[in-house]
């Protein structure tokens, strides 16, 4: 995954910021599995251990997003309203 060649300095940002945490995300998966696997649990548990790490992240990425997509909408909103009131 690479950024668009045309993308500004903000693009490459996101763009590493979405590969840390996508790399975290896969540690902390990957460490609650092991570490249920070394505690001497089953593969079974391991495994349940791993997909609740990823669906705790993934809810916290989407309650993230849809918080900051309310904001911006909200942030334009009051822009378009300020705009249409000076001119």
């Amino acid at each position: 995954m690479r950024p668009p060649s045309s993308a500004g300095v903000i693009w490459v940002v996101i763009w590493l910021a979405t590969i840390v945490a996508v790399t975290a995300g896969i540690a902390a998966a990957g460490a609650a599995f092991f570490a249920t696997l070394h505690g001497h649990g089953s593969y079974a548990s391991a495994y349940r251990n791993g997909v609740l790490v990823t669906a705790a992240i993934t809810a916290v990425a989407l309650i993230l997003t849809l918080t900051d997509r309310h904001r911006g909408a909200r942030v334009h909103a009051d822009q378009g309203d300020h705009w249409h009131h000076e001119h």
